[in-house]
C-alpha cells in the first residue's frame, strides 16, 4: 500500500475520489453491496494505474 502512495499523483487521486464517492454513497443510503463494489473497483483502479505507470517507467526510451 506504502508503494501505491508513493510518489504517483494519480493513484492518490483515485484514492480521494474513491474517498468522495463512498461518502455520497452515505449520504444517499447506497446499499452494502454498492459500497463494496465501489471500493473493489477503486481499489482495482488503482493498483492497475500502479502497474500501468511502474512498466511503463521501466522501458527505456528509444534514441531520437
Amino acid at each position: 500500500m506504502r508503494a501505491l502512495l508513493t510518489d504517483y499523483g494519480f493513484t492518490i487521486s483515485v484514492f480521494i475520489a474513491l474517498v468522495f464517492t463512498l461518502m455520497f454513497a452515505y449520504v444517499f443510503e447506497a446499499s452494502q453491496e454498492q459500497c463494496a463494489t465501489l471500493v473493489v473497483l477503486g481499489i482495482l483502479t488503482a493498483v492497475a494505474e500502479y502497474v500501468l505507470r511502474s512498466n511503463s517507467e521501466r522501458r527505456p526510451r528509444r534514441p531520437p
